[in-house]
């Protein structure tokens, strides 16, 4: 879940639109934001989860290298919309 929540996380952010074109009546909008959120949530909880088990115990994991990358690859990026949209309004 970790692993894929990030992935989707990723990839669901790239259908928003900009700040200043999002429109709350439509729907398109308001599903990709929400996919946003929600993986971004479903993210946080799983790293939570995760962190209760030592590295021993994630390591025997068959699924380590997902574990592993989502580390050193995707986790730095994932975000929720309001996250998102403050990082973009810096650049």
């Amino acid at each position: 879940m970790y692993f894929y929540s990030a992935q989707t996380n990723w990839l669901s952010r790239t259908s928003l639109p900009d700040a200043e074109n999002f429109d709350n009546t439509n729907g398109y909008h308001t599903h990709m934001k929400r996919i946003v959120d929600l993986s971004a949530a479903d993210f946080r909880n799983a790293a939570n989860v995760l962190s209760q088990y030592s590295d021993p115990d994630l390591q025997a994991c068959p699924t380590y290298h997902l574990l592993e990358e989502t580390i050193n690859v995707w986790s730095k990026g994932v975000q929720d919309s309001s996250e998102y949209y403050l990082e973009k309004a810096k650049s």
